[in-house]
């Protein structure tokens, strides 16, 4: 199984990003919100306790006690109603309301 995923259209969309970069060019992938299952990506320097993946000759850093309850992680980039962004999908509970 697949640890991360990327798919064509996020790479796609990654790549312009990265071109000119100056700093950290590791895509860090982290809980958006502590409380939820949201995952969101910033660039950032892999650090001690994360596990550094290359898809396609692009970087994502994630803290490997993050991956295990998350994995796997899809990152996709998708367009709806005139929005578009990434949309990270993983094995988080999703919770739910009342």
């Amino acid at each position: 199984m697949t640890i991360l995923e990327v798919t064509e259209k996020a790479d796609e969309a990654i790549r312009p990003f990265l071109e000119n970069r100056t700093g950290a060019s590791t895509i860090r992938i982290l809980r958006q919100n502590a409380l939820g299952p949201e995952l969101a990506m910033v660039f950032d320097e892999p650090g001690e306790k994360d596990l550094t993946v290359t898809v396609r000759n692009i970087a994502f850093a994630i803290n490997r006690d993050l991956l295990d309850k998350a994995r796997p992680i899809r990152i996709d980039f998708v367009e709806c109603g005139g929005r578009k962004g990434f949309l990270l999908t993983s094995s988080l509970p999703t919770g739910g309301c009342g």
